[in-house]
Order: C-alpha cells, then structure tokens, then sequence
C-alpha cells in the first residue's frame, strides 16, 4: 500500500470531507486515477460519489476531461459510482459525457456506451430542460454518430416539449439538414409547435438564413402546412420574407401552396413584411405578385406594402418603383387619411427621385388639402424641412403653400422650426407671386424670433420683397427686437439697416442697444459697429444718443463717439434745410417712403458727388435708381491721368463704362463718379 500512496499528504477521513479540493477529484483532474488509489480512500471512508463545490462527482469530472479517459470511467464505475447521480444543475455523467469538445469525438462515443451499457437514465431531464440527446445536438460541431447512437438506444426526439431535439436542431447557427432528417426519421413530431408563440418547424426552416429549398420540401413532405399559423397569425411565408428574404425559399413555399395574401393577427400580407426588409428585391415582389399578392392589400392600420415601404430607412428606392410598375396605387390613403406623398416626405431618406416617380404614378401632390391633415408639402415642412430636394420637387409640381388644417402658413410654421432652412425657404419663395411677402408682413419678426433662423434665411426674405419695417402682433418691428438684443444680433442689425429698418416714426431703443455694445463688445469691431448704431439712432431720432459711463471705457474713447455724434447731427441737420424740387426737405425724403422725379434725383446726385454728406451718402444713395446713376456715369468723363513717356490722358469709352453697368453695385457706381467728377 505504501507503494502506492498518493504524493502529498492525507488527511484524516473527517478531514477530507471538510475540504472542497477531494483526493478523488483532485486524482481525476491530475490524470492519476488508478484502482489502488480509489481503494485506499475508500478505505479512509471517502464515498465514490463525494461531491465537489458544484456538485460534481468524481465520475462527473472522468468523462468530461478533455481529452476524455475512459479508463477513469470504468475503474470509478466497477467500484460502484453511481450512474444517476446529478451535479448542482441536474446534469448526469450522461449530460455531462455529451458535452465534450469535438475533437474527442471517437473517444466521447466509446464513454457514452460505456454509461449507456451500464444502466444510465438516457432521458433524463436537467435544470435547464435538456436531456443529453439534446445537449448533443446544442453542440458547435454536432457528432452525427452520437446522435444516432443516442437514438437507436431509446433517446425520445419529442421530449422534453419546450426544449424538443427538433426545435434545437432548428436553432443551431448552421442548420444540419441531415441531423434534421435523423430526428425526422427517427418519429420527431413535425406537426409540435414550440414557444410561446406557437411556431412550427417550417417556421423555423423558413426563417433561418441557412436553409435551403430541399430542407423545405422535406418537410412539406411529411404532411407540414404550408399555411400552418402561429400565434399571430403569421405563416412560414411571412416567416420568410421578414428574416432573410431568400428568393428559392419563398419560391419554395409558394410553388407548395403557400397563400401569398395570407394575413397576420394584424392583417399583414408577406408583402408588407418583405418590404420593409432591406434584402427584398425586384424579384421577390414580382414573385409574390405573380402568385396572388394583393398589391394594394390594407393592414390594420389602413397602410398598404406601398406605404409601408416608404416608411423603409434604408433606400427603397428600387422596391418602391417596382411596387408602382406592379400597379399599387400611391393615393389610396391609412385610417389618418394619409397617402403615399405624406409618408414619404416625412422620412428623413426620402429622395427627389422617389417624390418624382410617386407623382409620375398619378399621387395627388395636394391631397389632404380640405381634409385637414395638412397636403405633403405641409408635412414636408413641418417634419422634415430639411430635404430641400423633397420641398423643391413638390414646389415643382405645383404643390400649393396654404393649408387648412393650421392657422399657420407652412413658410411661418417653417420659420419657427429648429430645422428653418435657407434653401427650403428660397424654394418656397421663388414660387410665390410677388405679393406673398406683403401679405405676411411679419415673417421677419418671426424667423427674428427663432434662434435656429440663420442670417442667410433672412437675405432670402429681403431678396422675395420682405418689408422689415413691419410689426408683429405685439406691436414690435424687426429692428425694435433686434436692438434689445444688439450684441447676439449685430450682423442682423447691420442687415436691418440696409434695408431701412430704420425709417420709422416709433421711438426704437438704441440707448439701451448702444450702452450694450459699449459694456459688453471688445475687439475691433466695436468702434465700426457703436459708430454705426449712433448714426442711425441720431438719424432716426434726429437727436442725440446718450453715451453711458463705462469703468473699461476711457474718456478719450467717449469723446470719440461724441465728436463722431456731433458730426452726424450735422448732417442731419442739413438734410432737414436741404429742399430739394419736390417740395420736401432731404432728410424727410430719406425717412420717408416717398419716390423722387428726376429732377429730385439729379439734385441728390450733385449733392453727393461734391462730397457735402460723407456720413449719410449711402442712406441717401438708396433714393436714387440705379438707372440715374447709370446714365450720370455714361455722361461723366472716365480717364487715368498717366505721365510717362509722356504728360496724356487715358479716357474709358462708352463700352467700357456699360461693363461697369452690368457688374458693379450702385455704391461702387456712386465711388466711380465722386472719384472722376468735374464741374459742368
């Protein structure tokens, strides 16, 4: 006995059954098991069956070793291990002899009919619900052998119901037609249907992406329906063309019978669930059309495949041209009274193209117009206003701006959005007549309102006619908001005042706007733009601007702007003696909306080019047209003074000049004729 005595030190029996790391255990995980060894424990009372920390004998562990030693198993077996035993998870030395890795795959059948042979239960159920012919099949690598060893000695392919052979072999990540036909032929129930949702296994086929038509047809072979429902209704068909959408599959199913209009719970044909699969394609909707498929089939929700497949985020573009080639039709609408047009620009992935093929297909691009859901473009504005290609597409087909379904004009609803889009308003602008903007005065003030409004929208505004001197529903015009807020908006000030927000009879805050920038804005342009504030606020007010206490500010700087102040007043007050031939003072025509004659003009025109007003002049330039300033340049002579090789001058000819008409700006025109001009 000494001879064999195990290496490290026993304990006492009493001991030994304290420990978790047993002498049993440890001698099988070592790969020292011999008879003598197992004598000598069993001696120092040591049970065969002694379990370990997760409830594992020492038979549990021999024919799980990797690789697995069946010597281990027959020397625990001859002294009396038990064969039935279960670990902490209801696993027998069968479940646990199942599980070894492929590689021993040989060695693994030789233990499992040294167990079979011994008496093991083999349907013994686990914790989890498996027997070990289902841990078998559960396997990466399946051993075809074992199965059919399993089988021929009694294993039950239909138990247990919730985790039967069958239902696992269909969940396998690379499906085993052979293991499949095994089960089959082995009396596998075809005709169960497992979870909660009551599916059956052609469910299962249909659904797995690697299925193949020949798996199909051996099951409708056996007398499976091909229109067999589940839970919801839903039949292999749907099955289908929802996972994979596999041409040959489906093919398969509709040549054995399958209803291609068959509905779900909630009246959903295969064509609405193939549709919203991003693998669908041409071919799959011809063929389920080509078997019956209503193309116009309503769910329970009234949305037909049509619908459904505008509603796709992935570019559709493809499926929703062959579903109109197929005749759906784009105006039937859903239980909300919303058609094709409404769905489709109310997806973010929508294109022209798709906007353009749904119109060619005769969709009604103002539908929705009396019914109070708003026509496409209202959605197009409201929901996703920044597809300009969607907008600009419905724009170009006519697709009408008014609305009865909100007090809102969809260009106001648009200005207030986080979404406002210059592109999308210059769209919606350009197909107004020319009176829009005038009869929505205060869309200014609006889109001033909204923080997401960017200085470019309001360019478009101008551009299509915008009047910024009218006022919203409180009683403020643009300016006015604008300048209680001067800091933030300052480069929409200075746009205001271009467009003569400032010609207005109503008291406008420019102290407050002035003391703001004065505290507030440093930096190089604090002086162009604090200068620019007073000569209008003095402008406007025709009087002076109070200059507040700053502690930053030195006197020198306030000085500055009182000199500068000064010397707009002066201007001004020589506008207000200015009469001009029209019977009105200079600096009422330019806070007025009057238009001049010719002779006002030409009278303008002297005055500034002799440099009287070198403040004002670009306010003034605005009542002047383009047109006498034109003429006035083709009438002045243009020429360079050059001295070399010698004293002669260059004269600009009339062509020349006309260049000048065609690409410079008035206050360039105007700078040209100040440069050039001479006494008549």
């Amino acid at each position: 006995m000494e001879n064999v005595r195990p290496s490290y030190q026993l304990r006492a029996g009493s001991e030994l059954r304290r420990a978790y790391n047993w002498p049993l255990h440890k001698a099988v995980t070592n790969g020292t098991l011999h008879k003598d060894h197992i004598a000598f424990f069993l001696a120092f009372g040591i049970s065969i069956d002694e379990k370990d920390q997760e409830g594992r004998t020492p038979l549990h562990l021999a024919v799980s070793l990797f690789p697995p030693r069946l010597e281990f198993v027959k020397e625990l077996l001859d002294f009396g291990a038990s064969i039935g035993a279960k670990d902490f998870e209801g696993n027998t030395p069968l479940h646990r002899a199942v599980m070894v890795p492929a590689q021993t795959q040989s060695i693994q059948l030789d233990i499992v009919k040294e167990l079979l042979g011994r008496g093991a239960d083999i349907n013994a159920v686990n914790c989890h619900r498996f027997t070990p012919l289902t841990i078998a099949i559960r396997q990466d690598s399946v051993n075809l052998d074992l199965v059919e060893l399993l089988l021929r000695k009694g294993a039950n392919p239909n138990q247990p119901i919730d985790q039967a052979p069958l239902f696992i072999a269909f969940h396998t990540k690379n499906i085993d037609h052979y293991l499949i036909k095994l089960l089959m032929d082995s009396g596998a129930n075809v005709q169960t249907k497992f979870e909660s949702q009551r599916l059956s296994v052609l469910h299962y086929a249909a659904q797995h992406p690697k299925c193949e038509p020949k798996l199909i047809n051996e099951l409708l072979s056996r007398d499976v329906d091909v229109n067999v429902r589940d839970l919801f209704y839903n039949t292999p068909l749907h099955y289908a063309v929802k996972f994979h959408c596999n041409l040959s599959i489906i093919e398969a199913l509709l040549k054995a019978g399958a209803d291609a209009s068959a509905e779900t719970r909630f009246e959903l044909t295969p064509l609405h669930k193939a549709v919203m699969n991003e693998n669908c394609s041409e071919s799959v909707i011809r063929l389920l059309v080509n078997y019956g498929a209503n193309i116009d089939a309503q769910c329970g929700q009234g949305q037909t495949p049509l619908l459904y497949a505008l509603k796709a985020t992935w570019n559709s573009e493809r499926i929703i041209a062959e579903l109109l080639k197929n005749g759906a039709n784009p105006n039937i609408t859903d239980f909300h009274e919303l058609s094709a047009l409404h769905y489709a620009v109310e997806n973010i992935t929508c294109s022209a193209k798709i906007i353009r093929a749904l119109l060619q297909n005769g969709a009604d691009v103002n539908y929705g117009e009396t019914s109070g859901n708003g026509t496409p473009l209202d959605w197009a504005l409201r929901n996703n206003p920044c597809n300009v290609n969607v907008v600009k597409e419905l724009l170009r087909n006519r697709a009408r701006l008014s609305s009865h379904f909100s007090q809102e004009s969809p260009l106001r609803s648009l200005l207030k959005s986080k979404d406002v889009n210059a592109s999308v308003v210059h769209a919606i602008l350009k197909h107004q007549n020319s009176q829009y903007l005038r009869n929505h005065g205060d869309l200014i003030c609006v889109a001033l309102q909204n923080h997401h409004c960017s200085y470019e929208v309001l360019e478009e505004l101008f551009k299509y006619g915008a009047d910024v001197r009218i006022k919203n529903s409180q009683g403020k015009s643009a300016l006015e908001i604008a300048l209680e807020e001067s800091v933030p908006k300052m480069n929409i000030i200075k746009l205001f005042l271009n467009h003569r927000a400032f010609a207005v009879k109503d008291k406008l805050p420019w102290d407050k706007a002035v003391k703001t920038v004065w505290c507030h804005l440093k930096g190089e342009d604090t002086w162009p733009f604090l200068m620019l504030l007073i000569k209008y606020a003095v402008l406007q007010k025709f009087g002076y601007v109070k200059i507040p206490s700053c502690d930053s500010c030195s006197q020198i700087d306030v000085k500055k702007l009182i000199i500068y102040m000064e010397k707009c007043a002066v201007e001004c007050e020589k506008m207000s003696t200015e009469l001009l031939p029209c019977n009105i003072s200079l600096h009422d025509l330019v806070m007025g909306d009057k238009e001049c004659d010719d002779s006002c003009q030409s009278e303008i025109l002297n005055l500034l080019v002799k440099k009287f007003y070198p403040i004002y002049f670009d306010v003034i330039l605005h009542k002047i047209k383009r047109s006498k300033l034109v003429e006035k340049l083709l009438n002045q002579k243009i020429y360079f003074r050059c001295n070399k090789p010698f004293s002669h001058d260059i004269v600009l000819n009339a062509d020349c000049v006309r260049k000048f008409e065609g690409y410079l700006p008035k206050e360039t025109i105007y700078n040209i004729l100040t440069v050039f001009y001479t006494e008549d």
